[in-house]
């Protein structure tokens, strides 16, 4: 017994010696190899660590340098993570039970970059790489009192190669209990844009339970504001979140500056909705919000993340009460009556754009250079190397349209490819909004057109067009003295013929290039004749040369049939009698529409007119 008991002291006396001595030799012990080879072995990729050296007592103190975390294979940069400097304090107890109880934490110069490969595999998930499973939330993460982080990036990588870049001046986390609430304040920027914030947590804790964290966050950039007010299932990837959310930006700077578009446009948005991530999707739904002044709301504002080359999409559908694109372009309009000063719009499609767009947007009233319209609604997409206007929908001039088109790239700028149509139109309501005068003519009108250009700006585009119209009327009034006139009715030579006759049709093709064209057939049939024309235009140096005349078989026994000559200026042009060529008696004859596009040539075919009058 006394010898056993003399092994016991001796055995106790020697730990005791050895624990002492352990702990006067463990902080000049270089740990780092050890932990790295460990870590290696535990995440799947390699990590190298400069230093780490332990101060051991009742709290541990740790000193660790130079870290390093590999990316994985196929990533953009070797590393995805590094780390300059960390010190800590910890809790010791808690740690030889496996939990990390962090007291007190100070970095410097942390590196993270956040991407996905080609198979779209995290590269901050480790081991196999999979998702998390469902009901598998993360019982590992350490409790955290205080976090103080400097001088550290955070770059999160598009799929579509887009860099997202996060700097933090200042970083601090504080919990007076973590088991309750953490608050994190932050002071950097996001893509160049000065960014300060705060989010406040609920207890952590909740997360090993599987349950949601309260999280509420405010976040400033001058003065755009964001606010979020809701849960999430990982507040540290933003997985899962879902609450209320809302934006005020009064000017575009910081938004522009933190998509990374360079934008001449002038802003003010305010926009609220109840908003959801999942994974690769970001939704915004119940929206309401105001542009300018004016009230929108929305049934879906939608984020999608793209695969690995492809870019992000985007889906939206909204309804606003009023866009002023003049507000928004900062062009002005003068007296608000005439036309505004250059509202030129530049044309560029992008081959890889990012993101994609697909857009379903209504306005009950919309303004941009010298139109005002009502009633608009447009499905517009932007998908690579092309631009579409599916369908737009506007009532302007006091008539209905309809158009769609399409850019797609050219050398410079882009090439337009569009069609309209005029559905619901009054000639004299028309004659009136472009401010010309009275006219001859009155009654519905209906229209279709094409065009065909290309440009480096929307105006260069338009003075270089070529277009196709087709004009058509039935029904409505003619003057009675434009028939005389046109027939050269000898009974012109000693009265005056008043008031209007019924018109039967109107059928006119126009074709123009640049501002200068021809309109060629045009006939008119009344109750008391039919007219038909041909002739040119130059909008740009406003001239005329025009010959209409009567058919012969067709005007009464005063009527001469002599073709009128009018030419010269739109405000004083000049008539004369004249004569058809033979090329012009052919076409007036026949019923060719040249070169129309097949859709304005049928639309032609319907009316009344197209038939050239058969000689009896």
């Amino acid at each position: 017994m006394r010898r056993a008991l003399k092994f016991v002291a001796w055995l106790f006396a020697a730990l005791l010696v050895a624990t002492v001595g352990l702990i006067a030799l463990l902080p000049r012990i270089e740990l780092g190899p050890f932990v790295a080879a460990r870590a290696t072995t535990v995440l799947g990729r390699e990590v190298t660590i400069e230093g780490l050296r332990l101060t051991p007592g009742r709290m541990l103190g740790v000193d660790l340098r130079g870290v390093r975390l590999a990316n994985i294979a196929g990533g953009t940069e070797p590393d995805m993570m590094r780390l300059e400097r960390l010190s800590a304090t910890l809790a010791l107890l808690p740690l030889l039970r496996g939990s990390l109880v962090i007291h007190d934490a100070e970095a410097d110069s942390f590196t993270l970059l956040l991407e996905r490969d080609a198979e779209r595999r995290r590269n901050w998930r480790f081991g196999s790489g999979g998702p998390r499973p469902a009901g598998g939330p993360p019982r590992d993460l350490p409790t955290m009192h205080a976090l103080r982080l400097a001088r550290s990036e955070i770059v999160m990588r598009t799929t579509a190669g887009a860099r997202l870049v996060t700097r933090i001046g200042r970083a601090e986390l504080t919990a007076a209990d973590p088991q309750v609430a953490s608050t994190v304040h932050l002071e950097g920027a996001y893509n160049g844009a000065p960014v300060t914030g705060r989010i406040d947590l609920g207890g952590l804790a909740l997360l090993r339970d599987g349950k949601p964290v309260p999280v509420k966050l405010h976040a400033r950039s001058g003065d755009t504001t964001l606010d979020f007010d809701g849960t999430a299932r990982d507040p540290l990837n933003a997985d899962g979140a879902e609450g209320q959310l809302s934006l005020r930006a009064p000017t575009p700077e910081a938004l522009l500056r933190m998509a990374q578009f360079h934008l001449p446009i002038t802003l003010d948005i305010t926009v609220a909705g109840h908003a959801r991530r999942d994974g690769d999707l970001w939704r915004l739904r119940e929206v309401e919000g105001a542009l300018f002044d004016a009230p929108f709301t929305g049934r879906l504002l939608e984020l999608k993340e793209g695969n690995e080359g492809e870019p992000d999409a985007i889906v939206a559908q909204l309804d606003f009460q009023r866009i002023d694109g003049n507000r928004i372009m900062g062009v002005r309009r003068g007296d608000g009556r005439g036309p505004a000063n250059d509202a030129d719009v530049p044309l560029v499609v992008p081959h890889r754009p990012d993101p994609r767009l697909d857009l379903r947007m209504a306005a009950r009233e919309f303004s941009l250079a010298a139109l005002d319209a009502r009633d608009v609604s447009v499905i517009a997409s932007q998908h690579p190397g092309r631009i579409g206007i599916e369908e737009l929908l506007l009532t302007v001039f006091g008539a209905r349209f309809r158009a769609s088109g399409a850019l797609t790239p050219a050398d410079p700028g882009a090439r337009i490819e569009g069609s309209a149509a005029l559905l619901e139109g009054d000639l004299d309501a028309l004659r009136r909004a472009f401010g010309t005068q009275p006219l001859p003519l009155s009654g519905p009108l209906l229209a279709r057109l094409s065009i065909a250009s290309k440009g480096a700006t929307l105006n260069q585009a338009f003075r270089q067009a070529k277009v196709a119209a087709v004009l058509a009327m039935t029904g409505g009034t003619i003057s009675r003295e434009l028939i005389e006139m046109a027939s050269t009715d000898v009974r012109a030579l000693f009265r005056t013929a008043r008031g209007n006759t019924r018109l039967s049709c109107l059928l006119a093709v126009i074709e123009m290039e640049g501002r200068s064209g021809e309109a060629s057939p045009l006939r008119i049939r009344a109750a008391t004749g039919t007219v038909v024309g041909q002739g040119r235009f130059d909008l740009t140096r406003r001239t005329l040369d025009i010959v209409i005349g009567s058919q012969r078989d067709t005007t009464d026994f005063f009527a001469l049939d002599i073709p009128i000559r009018i030419h010269g200026s739109f405000a004083d042009p000049d008539f004369e009698p004249s004569d058809w060529s033979p090329a012009a008696r052919t076409r007036l004859a026949g019923d060719d529409l040249g070169g129309l596009p097949e859709a304005l040539a049928a639309f032609a075919r319907e009316s009344a007119c197209y038939r050239a009058p058969r000689r009896r």
